[in-house]
């Protein structure tokens, strides 16, 4: 369980630092709240620049983060649901958004723009449908983790509007409104603060279980 709070820590952190790097060279500037996170790993800009080095940075640190990912899904369900099967279960789910990120980061949204619309699915479908399992089980326990159970409402709820707002634009033709990428930026920060808590609390409730009495 240590392994798996180390990974999860480390790709936190470095899904920050890479991040901050990729906006930080992205050719004609990156707005945080106003472009999406597609535009960092695309090989072009929007105005046509090359992206060289900001889509390699942003792309590898996409791929290094399924890591944390993977690790969550492997060990968040079964701390908190009751039921082995169902645990792992939802496990096996969550990991098809794993998939989906992996695919995301070998696919640019400018040149393989069906590879990346296919990650984006694999991993709104597959993460939203975990996580609206594991999200039931946390907040059945939300006396003892009210916090906790608070901000998976949020990430459940931010994904939500994410998934229906990229969906809707892609995939049906709808409009792309000014609070997409805003949703995706506060379901960016939301889950990575999930996700690090997550794993925090499995590993206390595991060493708390192997603590003889």
């Amino acid at each position: 369980m240590k392994i798996a709070v180390a990974i999860t820590l480390l790709c936190g952190i470095q899904l920050t630092v890479c991040l901050s790097v990729a906006i930080a060279v992205h050719p004609g500037g990156y707005s945080f709240w106003q472009d999406t996170m597609s535009e960092l790993g695309a090989d072009h800009s929007d105005s046509g620049e090359p992206n060289p080095i900001g889509s390699k940075v942003y792309n590898t640190s996409l791929a290094v983060g399924t890591l944390g990912l993977a690790v969550m899904w492997l060990v968040v369900p079964g701390a908190f649901i009751g039921n082995r099967v169902l645990a792992r279960t939802v496990s096996v789910v969550g990991v098809l958004s794993v998939v989906g990120m992996i695919i995301d980061a070998l696919t640019p949204a400018d040149t393989a723009a069906f590879g990346h619309m296919l990650g984006n699915g694999l991993l709104g479908v597959g993460g939203i449908s975990a996580l609206c399992v594991t999200s039931a089980a946390i907040l059945s326990k939300s006396k003892r983790h009210w916090i906790y159970a608070s901000l998976t409402a949020l990430v459940l709820a931010l994904a939500g509007i994410h998934f229906y707002q990229y969906a809707n634009h892609f995939w049906f033709d709808g409009e792309w409104t000014w609070f997409a990428p805003v949703a995706q930026k506060l379901l960016l920060i939301s889950a990575v603060t999930w996700i690090v808590w997550g794993v925090l609390a499995a590993a206390l409730s595991a060493q708390s279980k192997a603590r003889p009495v």
